[in-house]
């Protein structure tokens, strides 16, 4: 599960837990979405972690394609 706050939490059965902004939240029905036509269902927190790495949630801010480790 992804939570908002600061960086990530351990949680009791050793996994960590990506906190994300308030701003990325926001994506996540949509998210669950894509993630769900896909078939990828159980990477939707992956997903959110990765947004707020790479935009913080801002729509606008576009990642270069050479910073972009996806399409490295």
């Amino acid at each position: 599960m992804v939570g908002s706050g600061g960086a990530a939490n351990e949680s009791q059965d050793g996994t960590y837990q990506a906190q994300v902004s308030g701003k990325t939240e926001s994506f996540r029905e949509l998210v669950s979405e894509y993630c769900e036509k896909y078939g990828i269902d159980d990477y939707v927190d992956l997903c959110l972690a990765m947004i707020e790495q790479e935009s913080g949630g801002n729509p606008n801010r576009i990642l270069c394609r050479r910073h972009n480790p996806i399409t490295m």
